[in-house]
């Protein structure tokens, strides 16, 4: 050892405490943030829980609360009773660690199964294109309709209850639609399973007032489709 030069000493109890607690400052912050995450989704869950939905609900919490609290607690009981040499503490203590550990890890795990059991299944390709239609022709909304047609989509699309895009429109007076529906090669007497064809709702609706783009879109499918009663009837009743 060079001359004058010191042992090494170790850091003051004071500064080793400060490192302690900055240590463990990182798994606090990530059980709060858990804390906060979690919440929000139980809370929000639509509809009225069930009663293990409760129980679930209060154990998650239980879990991310209390597990940061229990954890260094028996740690530091373990610590303490291996620097008494009493092993039998020391053993009971690592057993808890471990339960709690066990039952915090368990809840996560069923948490996560009940998530994953209530996942809606994926959509098939024909539920995605009956749901875009319908929702398309529900807003009076040509261009998304014309989107979807020009990319592929057929006009006779089989929509429920045996409907149409063009059985959808006429009962939605979407006419502007349904004429570019027509236009495209619809056919305007296919039924659907009640009898309501896309002719028989025109020839039930009142014309639409004024000069806008129902008004014309109207005025044009009756030239082409002829007046009320030249199609086929609409169902009895």
């Amino acid at each position: 050892m060079a001359e004058g030069a010191g042992p090494i000493r170790a850091a003051p109890p004071a500064r080793r405490t400060r490192l302690r607690i900055l240590a463990g400052l990182p798994p606090w912050i990530l059980w709060v943030l858990c804390i906060l995450l979690v919440t929000p989704v139980l809370i929000n869950v639509p509809g009225d829980p069930e009663p293990w939905e409760r129980w679930l609900y209060f154990a998650v919490l239980a879990a991310v609360t209390f597990y940061p609290i229990l954890l260094p607690v028996f740690a530091g009981f373990e610590k303490r009773a291996r620097r008494r040499n009493e092993v039998g503490k020391a053993r009971t203590f690592r057993r808890a660690i471990w339960v709690i550990f066990g039952l915090a890890a368990g809840v996560v795990v069923a948490l996560a199964a009940v998530m994953y059991a209530n996942q809606p299944p994926p959509m098939r390709a024909e539920q995605r294109i009956e749901e875009e239609l319908s929702t398309a022709i529900a807003a009076h909304d040509l261009d998304a309709l014309r989107r979807l047609v020009e990319g592929g989509v057929d006009v006779e699309f089989p929509l429920f209850g045996d409907g149409t895009p063009a059985t959808l429109a006429g009962l939605h007076q979407a006419w502007p639609l349904l004429l570019y529906l027509i236009e495209k090669g619809a056919d305007p007497d296919k039924a659907t399973m009640t009898g309501w064809t896309a002719r028989s709702l025109l020839d039930e609706a009142p014309p639409p007032p004024g000069e806008g783009d129902d008004a014309r879109a109207y005025r044009r499918l009756r030239e082409m489709l002829g007046s009320p009663g030249q199609g086929s009837a609409p169902p009895a009743g």
